[in-house]
C-alpha cells in the first residue's frame, strides 16, 4: 500500500470525525434550546380568563402542569383522604435530560438555566378550583364537591415547580359524602384558560374484616396527623388482638406526634417483635418501622447527659 493511499484515507477518515462533531454539537445546541426555553407561569394564564366559564372545555396549561391523585378510602365510620400530588413534568423531564446529556453525552454545550414553573394559588381559591366528578354517578360527584375540605396544603401563596420540588394536598371527604365502590373517581384544577385533569381511580369494595377496616381508619388518621383519633383507633386493634403488628406500629405513631417518645419507641419495639416478616422468615424486619427505631434510640441518647 502506498503512502498516497494511506494519506486519502487518513484524510477521509478526519473529514467523518469533523462532520459527526459538528453534527453532535448541533444537536447538543437544539437540546439546550429546548430546556431553556422560558416558561408562561400559570398564574399569568390564571389573570388573562379569571372570568372565564368553567363548564366550557380548555386546554392543557402550556407548561404541561400534571395533577395525580390517591385514594385513601378510611374505615366505614370515618372520612376518606384524597392525596393530590400537582407537578410540571416538562421541568422534570429538562432536568433528568440535561443531567443525562452532561453525564453521557461526548460533546458538550454550554447550559442555560431551566426557568421553574410558578403558580400563585391561595388556599381558598384551591377549594374554588379543584372539582371533583364520579363517572355515571353525577350525585356523588356533587356531595363530594359540597362537602370536602383541604386538611394540608403547601402553605404558601406561590408555589414554584422545579425538578425536585411538587405540590401536594390532603383533602378529606366526610364519610356521608364518600363515592360508592366500583365509582370511578378523579378531579380538575381548574387554573384559568386551562383545566388540567387527573387521572382516575377505582374505589374498592369495602373490607369484609372488621380489622382490615380498622387498620384502613388508622391510615387516614395517620396522615392527617390526629394523634387522639390514632392512638383511640391503634388501642381498639390491641385491644382485639394484643400482638397485632399494625396496631403497635400505628400506637407508636400517635405517641411519637404527642411527644412521649419512650412510650413511642417501646411501641415500635413491640411491633418489631410482631413483625410479620420475621414471624414468617427469615427477611429483615419493614424500613420504615427500623428507621422510626434507630431515630428515636438517637434522639433519647442525645437527651441523656
Amino acid at each position: 500500500m502506498n503512502k498516497e493511499k494511506i494519506g486519502r484515507w487518513a484524510l477521509g477518515i478526519g473529514l467523518t470525525g469533523l462532520v459527526l462533531l459538528f453534527l453532535l454539537g448541533r444537536l447538543g445546541v437544539q437540546k439546550e434550546t429546548g430546556t431553556s426555553e422560558v416558561i408562561q407561569p400559570v398564574e399569568s394564564l390564571a389573570a388573562k380568563a379569571s372570568g372565564a366559564d368553567r363548564s366550557s372545555p380548555r386546554p392543557r396549561p402550556s407548561p404541561q402542569i400534571d395533577m395525580l391523585i390517591y385514594y385513601e378510602p378510611g374505615g366505614t365510620e370515618t372520612s376518606g383522604l384524597v392525596v393530590v400530588s400537582v407537578s410540571c413534568q416538562r421541568v422534570r423531564n429538562a432536568a433528568l435530560e440535561r443531567e443525562l446529556s452532561n453525564r453521557y453525552a461526548f460533546y458538550k454545550t454550554k447550559s442555560s438555566p431551566i426557568e421553574p414553573v410558578e403558580l400563585q394559588m391561595p388556599r381558598e381559591e384551591w377549594l374554588k378550583r379543584i372539582l371533583f366528578s364520579v363517572e355515571g354517578d353525577a350525585a356523588a360527584g356533587r356531595r363530594i364537591n359540597d362537602s370536602y375540605a383541604i386538611r394540608k396544603w403547601p402553605g404558601k401563596e406561590s408555589v414554584k415547580f422545579t425538578a425536585f420540588e411538587e405540590c401536594d394536598l390532603m383533602i378529606e371527604i366526610p364519610s356521608a359524602a364518600k363515592p360508592p365502590a366500583g365509582a370511578k373517581l378523579s378531579a380538575n384544577l381548574d387554573v384559568g384558560v386551562a383545566s388540567i385533569a387527573s387521572n382516575t381511580i377505582t374505589v374498592l369494595s369495602p373490607p369484609a374484616v372488621p380489622r382490615e377496616d380498622a387498620v384502613l381508619a388508622c391510615r387516614v388518621h395517620q396522615l392527617l396527623e390526629a394523634a387522639g383519633p390514632l392512638q383511640d383507633a391503634a388501642e381498639k386493634l390491641l385491644a382485639a388482638d394484643p400482638a397485632d403488628f399494625d396496631g403497635y406500629w400505628f400506637l407508636g405513631q400517635a405517641l411519637e406526634m404527642r411527644g412521649r417518645v419512650e412510650e413511642a419507641l417501646a411501641a415500635y419495639e413491640d411491633a418489631l417483635k410482631r413483625s410479620p416478616l420475621l414471624v414468617k422468615s427469615d427477611e429483615e424486619a419493614p424500613f420504615h418501622l427500623m428507621f422510626r427505631l434507630q431515630e428515636l434510640s438517637r434522639a433519647l441518647a442525645e437527651k441523656k447527659p
